[in-house]
């Protein structure tokens, strides 16, 4: 029976370097007889490492790539799950052991896949360190991307989060952490699920994860521990690593993250210029993978922004929403693409713009009267306002992908 018969994705407990690792797994549709080349993209979680917190994520990226020639596999971090592959009190694993978990990941997967596969790696926050350490050791494997969402690439420990956890977490002795968790894994499933999305605010899957596959006494001490590590190991930027190898490089932050924060997106644009490091235009919360709407949004733009078989820049979209201040050069830009400024003027502001100099006027002095969302094609010279839902993301896009055939 074949992998596409069943369900996406599948559910599977690896067997990575003798670590039964749970993982994720998408499968390229396309069958091995089918001539064309291959691309698997490797997801590395972030802390805590369970990747059942981005099923949904991945899974949106899987369909929205619509690649028959793109395989997906997620792997969660050891010691950071349990199951039937893991059962009993886990051992604690260090930073270093987990990027060698990951390596292995890729070693086998270049081990069970033809020659010229290429592979695609993705982080998410010190996931994306990891990933960062696994090309620095695999530079000659054909991984022709590395794709870092939100990413603690250097100082952890100075971050505001990092502070915090500092002085705070960090202070209490790892036993009595595990311990108190340990007490509310015994609370039965409905009533700590209950629980912990009123104290998280948690809903749907996150919910699930957290409080049935994180609130394991083993689980936190390995999370906390990671965590301790992350703090005192990632330090300063490996600057020749990633000069030599920026241009596999896509970075995403966001403008309120406390781990991986602003003026980490500004050392690493000042620092390579001519590098992909994008500011969601959109506040997309670091832990975006408990937001609908972000989760959505980031798939989508996400899985576009390279056609996974060439690795060719597939589109340049923004989605400017509601907390970005566009500049004068960019209204004049969307104006343009929509032959004019009326467009742009939301139909609360009265009296409504009788001129283009009007206009542009009241949007200086009054951002709040921009009309938004607004999805913007710059490579194109195409705009669409005021479409709450996704599906002009979609089509912009997919025109924009038309015209590279």
């Amino acid at each position: 029976m074949r992998p596409n018969a069943f369900q996406k994705p599948l559910r599977t407990v690896w067997n990575v370097a003798n670590h039964a690792t749970e993982s994720l797994w998408w499968p390229a549709a396309a069958q091995k007889e089918q001539q064309r080349t291959k691309t698997v993209l490797l997801f590395v979680c972030g802390n805590p490492g369970l990747v059942e917190y981005y099923t949904d994520f991945l899974n949106a990226i899987y369909e929205q790539a619509a690649n028959p020639y793109l395989e997906i596999v997620g792997v969660s971090h050891l010691g950071h799950s349990l199951g039937p592959h893991a059962s009993g009190p886990q051992p604690l694993y260090g930073l270093q052991e987990q990027i060698d978990h990951k390596i292995a990941c890729l070693d086998l997967l270049r081990s069970e896949n033809p020659s010229d596969t290429q592979y695609i790696l993705m982080g998410h926050s010190m996931g994306s360190y990891v990933c960062a350490e696994v090309l620095k050791q695999r530079q000659q494997h054909n991984i022709i991307r590395l794709i870092a969402l939100f990413p603690t690439l250097r100082e952890i420990a100075l971050t505001p989060n990092g502070v915090t956890l500092s002085r705070s977490l960090f202070r209490v002795p790892l036993p009595i952490v595990s311990g108190v968790v340990g007490l509310a894994s015994l609370i039965p499933g409905p009533i700590r699920q209950s629980l912990t999305g009123l104290i998280t605010g948690q809903k749907g899957n996150g919910l699930k994860v957290t409080a049935h596959g994180l609130m394991h006494a083993s689980v936190v001490k390995n999370v906390v521990h990671m965590a301790r590590q992350e703090m005192e190991l990632i330090k300063e930027l490996d600057d020749d690593f990633y000069a030599t190898h920026v241009d596999k490089f896509i970075m995403y932050y966001s403008r309120n993250d406390q781990w991986a924060p602003l003026d980490h997106y500004e050392f690493m644009t000042e620092k390579f210029p001519n590098a992909q490091v994008h500011l969601c235009a959109e506040d997309i919360p670091h832990a975006f993978i408990i937001v609908e709407t972000s989760r959505r949004a980031l798939a989508l733009l996400q899985a576009r922004q390279h056609r996974p078989s060439s690795g060719e820049d597939a589109y340049r979209v923004d989605i400017i929403g509601a907390e970005t201040l566009p500049t004068k050069d960019q209204l004049n830009q969307m104006a343009s693409y929509l032959h004019g400024w009326q467009p742009l003027v939301s139909e609360q502001r009265q009296p409504m713009p009788s001129t283009m100099q009007d206009a542009q006027d009241i949007l200086l002095k009054d951002p709040e009267a921009l009309k938004r969302p607004i999805v913007v094609d710059w490579s194109n010279g195409k705009a669409a306002v005021g479409d709450a839902s996704l599906d002009t993301v979609e089509a912009l896009i997919k025109h924009r992908l038309d015209l590279k055939e």
